[in-house]
């Protein structure tokens, strides 16, 4: 049961951040920006960092700090390849369609 709510979760943390993201690029009203911030937040807090070392630690029970820090550090290096990507697009296309790019990769 607690299995399925989490699942249930980051899917829906998934889905409401890449959401989020999409309809960003499809906005030119600041206020609508603003609001779908909010919602973006609140979907990537559904699989932040405290939710995910909370994971780590209930399927690890030993060397839980060197599967967290590798964890994290994959993250780190994705975000390190994933920008000059989202860079490229800005330049090339506009930062809308980097957003849908964004949304599309959050999903």
């Amino acid at each position: 049961m607690k299995e399925q709510f989490m699942r249930t979760a980051l899917l829906l943390g998934s889905v409401l951040t890449g959401m989020s993201f999409i309809v960003m690029g499809f906005t030119s009203n600041v206020l609508v920006f603003y609001i779908l911030g909010i919602f973006r937040g609140i979907g990537v807090s559904v699989f932040a960092v405290a939710v995910v070392t909370i994971g780590i630690n209930n399927w690890f029970k030993k060397k839980t700090g060197l599967v967290t820090s590798l964890v994290f550090c994959t993250s780190g290096i994705t975000g390190m390849m994933l920008s000059p990507l989202f860079t490229w697009i800005i330049e090339r296309y506009s930062w809308r369609r980097a957003y849908v790019f964004m949304g599309i990769t959050a999903c």
